[in-house]
């Protein structure tokens, strides 16, 4: 060793810093282990209980169903399919022509796909696609859990298995059994904890950029629920500064406010891109057309609100009261929030007003109205929900460090009155959604509730007589761990039943027939036969005869007509009922109730067979069977677009006159047609006279001769003439248990109980209908059936005149084609394409400015007699204006990024201590406040400075080197941090949870309440 004074206390200074960095380090690593134990636990147990749950309904791999039911079977799986193809394929993700005859499939994408985790799909073949959804929602009940942990474990810096467990309370609350298969809800419920986890670090340590891109994300990823998100969180930011800004001065208050306001405009910046077109989009859709209630409402009394928090209620779906069950712990929990003395009064004041608005906005019509974005849910009611769960559990948690508090009287007080409301709740509510267990299973785990949160009590006042308080500490712990199994128990149960619930009531099917077996793959099987062997163009249409979902263009990947989806513009739909289609007449029409002529006219070329034809079919052309399926072609299918009368603008159908509706039209478009159907009457053979036709031979009154029974109805039809025939039946929404047509032979041909059925060929004699009501059907009542025969040789004359200047396709995509047609006349160009504003039309290279809707629904363009040249183009509608929003709020994010780093250090807490913590509302901080360890508070570039001052001063000072010790400053100032952790404390005892094992400051408290 060097014999120089300043070089031998280097050596010392060198080695004692290299100990107590290690020591440090140590503590680092142990502590950054023990979070990513307790962040993994609370992704993974949310989603094994809700495995666990699907595998007691057999679902694939634990036996041969899917979770698909309700909208997620009929919309979002098929749409989830549409994405993945379009990914792989590299088509627009502008416009498709997978469904509705073209639809905006950016609006689509916005409302149901834009969540980032859908790149998974990408990793599944298509016949697995039932298994891509359940993985994604086992990931996204995970991730809720995980981002409700992180939320609770900053906001009140807390370490332990409670967070974690009420993570997995969050993740598998009633409104998630409920709507999870609402899967494209799911990432507001992971976004939402994420962002207000961002705010409250940008309050405490002004870091801002993880705000900015979740809240961005917030609003990209689902819209629709971002708005509840939104909104809640504007009414909790109150609470929150209150809870983080405690005696900082007014003006430091309202920089950081300006601060937030200019972070939250760049994030909803950020996502104009998306919005704005969105906006647009929706301006033509059925939702945006609600009226403001004309009066105020009140729906529920405040027993049911309460019953809503009962252990094994069946899920709300379709209708009933708002899904609010968190945990029956949450109903003992919320009443010590309020009687806590460790909670201040302002705060119980703030989270009581937000909890009774939250509630009133259920119970309120108007509110109910507003919180829905100015209109009435179609089903699925009270869709906000998941925002009173979130602060339930974020106030029952608050509560959890005053159990040690709570006296044994306090917990039966408390338990009391809730066993007494349970059965009075499920006596006096008739339309409750009780299971047979409900009233008992919530007893008795209020029951065992109350034991565990007396035996808190009890062990807090028995510890002045333990002389160890590691032996206290130990106790608590062991109650502590009773409360958690309870808590994962009671969730493993309520899931499992809710999941049965949903099955029962709502149905999970057999995976296979759906993308996966045989049938689906013989279906993509013909639709790539068809490909490979067409030779007309780039462009043509196909649809199913049977529907196995209300998307089955975008289910299995070709051009049609079905769909069913809420970014539906409204015109277009009622065209299409008005047609004869099925439709709900909001923002859906299927190929059901088509005719040959319908399929001519929208280009619908190959029908594919998936299940036996129900009609003798004779006009279209069997050209394939692969032994599952077969494929007809329809020799009258017309282009893309063709040259039509301009007298084709002033169409206008109306609603029920189905077969003139169709005459007219293609009388619109060439007005030298004569009828292509003709109705034939029908006739009443056993029904009094009063039940005779009504009007026009088309709506007939019964009669039932005993309204407890069911009640045939018969009619009769004379054919006239041999050809293809089409009945039209609305039943008028009258229960039916059958409605057939039996031909000559006496064959049954099932009807579609609303809307057109092909009959196929019929020779000349006479047909007979049975319509039977079911005994539930009303005594009397009306229905309206027409029958009509297709003239061929009118509809062969219409292809031809169309096709001869139809459009020649020179190239195709789904939102860029061009090609050429000639027009022997001045008139109109008809597109058989969904009106859409985003569409850009030239014509022979001029713009066309004067793009026209033919009743609301078809495109048609004017054009003079000639040959031109046709190029049309789709941009979402405020895409542009979108695109530039965003792209400033990118360059002034990144910029305030650059000058955060440039001109500003790395926000350091300026006072030991300083973790800015509510003292009013946790009352006083746990030894374990933090999940920050000390690299944190004291960076590396940080240590090193203060390590070259110790130096420094050492040269010019040898004689008071012991005071300027560098290990002394560091020991010194990590002693003093709130951060700084007792390395004797049991670690098993302090990682249970320190909000309810926590004496240390056991002095302080008592000044404190002294003081206070």
């Amino acid at each position: 060793m060097s014999s120089n004074p300043d070089a031998r206390i280097f050596d010392e200074e060198m080695a004692r810093y290299a100990i107590e960095k290690d020591e440090i380090s140590e503590s680092s690593h142990k502590q950054r282990s023990a979070r990513r134990q307790y962040n993994f636990l609370a992704f993974l147990i949310p989603l094994l209980i809700l495995a666990l749950a699907y595998a007691t309904r057999t679902v694939f791999p634990f036996g041969d169903r899917h979770i698909l039911t309700v909208d997620l079977f009929h919309q979002y799986a098929p749409f989830m399919a549409l994405l993945r193809r379009t990914i792989l394929s590299g088509e627009s993700i502008f416009f498709s022509f997978a469904g509705g005859l073209g639809m905006n499939f950016y609006a689509l994408f916005a409302y149901y796909l834009a969540s980032p985790l859908n790149l998974l799909l990408l990793v599944f073949p298509e016949a697995f696609l039932s298994e891509a959804v359940l993985v994604l929602t086992l990931i996204k009940v995970g991730l809720a859990g995980l981002a409700f942990h992180l939320f609770l474990k900053e906001t009140f810096q807390r370490r332990g298995a409670f967070s974690v467990i009420f993570g997995a309370m969050y993740a598998l609350s009633a409104y998630v059994m409920a709507y999870s298969w609402n899967i494209m809800w799911l990432d507001a419920l992971i976004l939402m904890p994420l962002v207000l986890w961002a705010l409250t670090r940008f309050v405490k340590e002004g870091k801002f950029v993880l705000y900015v891109v979740f809240l961005a994300l917030l609003l990209l990823s689902n819209y629709y629920v971002a708005f509840f998100a939104c909104v809640f969180m504007a009414l909790y930011f109150p609470i929150l500064m209150h809870q983080h800004t405690q005696g900082w001065p007014a003006g430091s208050k309202v920089k950081l406010v300006f601060k937030i306001i200019a972070a939250t405009v760049i994030a909803v910046a950020l996502s104009a891109v998306l919005l704005v077109p969105v906006v647009e989009a929706l301006r033509h859709t059925s939702a945006s057309g609600d009226s403001f209630p004309a009066s105020v409402e009140f729906t529920a009394n405040p027993l049911a609100y309460l019953a809503q928090h009962f252990l094994f209620l069946q899920p709300t779906i379709r209708s009933g009261y708002p899904n609010l069950y968190s945990g029956v712990a949450t109903m003992l929990l919320i009443p010590i929030f309020f009687m806590s003395a460790r909670i201040g009064l302002r705060q119980k004041l703030m989270h009581a007003a937000l909890l009774l608005f939250l509630l009133l906005s259920f119970d309120l019509n108007i509110l109910n109205f507003l919180w829905h974005g100015m209109h009435f849910p179609n089903q699925l009611p009270y869709r906000n929900s998941f925002v009173y769960i979130f602060l339930l559990l974020t106030m029952a948690y608050a509560a959890l460090r005053s159990l040690r508090d709570l006296k044994v009287k306090d917990s039966v007080l408390l338990a009391l009155p809730l066993l007494i409301a349970v059965p009075v709740s499920v006596l006096l509510l008739d339309d409750l959604a009780v299971s047979v267990a409900t009233q008992w299973g919530t007893i008795a785990f209020l029951v065992l509730y109350a034991l565990v949160f007396a035996s808190f009590g009890r062990t807090s006042s028995s510890d002045e007589n333990i002389v160890n308080k590691s032996q206290s500490e130990a106790r608590r712990a062991s109650i502590s761990i009773v409360l958690i199994l309870l808590m994962v128990f009671e969730l493993l149960a309520q899931t499992i039943v809710s999941v049965h619930f949903v099955d029962t009531n709502e149905y999970f099917g057999l995976r296979d027939g759906y993308a996966a077996g045989n049938k689906p793959a013989a279906i993509r099987a013909a639709l790539a036969d068809i490909e490979s062997g067409y030779q007309d163009g780039p462009f043509y249409r196909v649809e199913l005869n049977k529907q196995k979902s209300s998307n089955d263009p975008a289910l299995y990947g070709y051009n049609g007509l079905t769909v069913f989806a809420s970014t539906s513009a409204e015109k277009p739909v009622r065209f299409f009922k008005n047609m004869g289609y099925y439709s709900n007449g909001i923002n859906s029409y299927k190929y059901t109730g088509s005719t040959l002529f319908l399929d001519s006219l929208f280009g619908i070329e190959f029908l594919l067979g998936r299940e036996p034809l129900n009609h003798s079919e004779t006009l279209r052309e069997e050209v394939l069977d692969n032994g599952e399926v077969k494929v007809y072609q329809n020799p009258y299918a017309l282009p893309l677009g063709f040259a039509a009368s301009s007298s084709v603008f002033t169409y206008s159908s109306t609603g029920g006159r189905i077969f003139q509706n169709q005459n007219r039209l293609a009388q619109h478009i060439n007005p030298e047609l004569g009828n292509i159907f003709s109705e034939l009457k029908v006739t009443n053979l056993d029904a009094p006279p009063e039940a005779q036709s009504t009007s026009g031979d088309s709506r007939f009154k019964f009669y039932k001769t005993d309204p407890e029974k069911s009640y045939t109805l018969h009619l009769h039809a004379d054919i006239d003439e041999a050809a293809t025939h089409y009945l039209y039946f609305n039943s008028k929404r009258h229960d039916m248990d059958e409605a057939i047509l039996r031909d000559q032979n006496g064959h049954a041909i099932r009807l579609n109980e609303d809307g057109l059925t092909e009959i196929g060929y019929l020779t000349e004699g006479e047909v007979n209908l049975e319509l039977t009501f079911s005994a539930a059907a009303a005594a009397n009542g009306e229905i309206e059936l027409r029958l009509a025969r297709m003239d061929e040789e009118v509809l062969g004359q219409f292809s031809m005149a169309a096709n001869r200047s139809g459009l020649e396709l020179t190239s195709f995509k789904n939102d860029l084609f061009s090609g050429r047609f000639e027009s022997f006349e001045d008139g109109a160009l008809l597109l058989s394409i969904p009106y859409d504003p985003g569409w850009t039309v030239w014509v022979d290279g001029v713009k066309e400015e004067n793009i026209r809707q033919v009743d609301g629904a078809l495109m048609a363009i004017p054009v003079s007699a000639g040959e031109h040249r046709l190029t049309m183009r789709f941009r979402p509608e405020g895409l542009n204006l979108g695109l530039l929003i965003s792209g400033v709020a990118l360059a002034i994010f990144i910029l305030a990024i650059v000058i955060s780093v440039l001109l500003r250090k790395r926000r350091k807490h300026a006072a030991a201590g300083e973790v800015i913590v509510s003292e009013g509302f946790l009352s006083y901080p746990d030894k374990e406040q933090s999940s920050d360890d000390f690299e944190n508070l004291m960076s590396e570039d940080e240590r090193e400075l203060m390590f070259d001052e110790v130096l420094e001063d050492t040269a010019k000072q040898r004689l008071k080197s012991e005071q300027v010790d560098f290990s002394d400053k560091l020991e010194q100032y990590y002693k003093q941090s709130n951060f700084h952790l007792d390395p004797n404390a049991d670690d098993a005892v302090r990682e249970v949870d320190t909000g309810l094992a926590d004496e240390a400051d056991a002095q302080t408290e008592s000044a404190e309440k002294e003081k206070n």
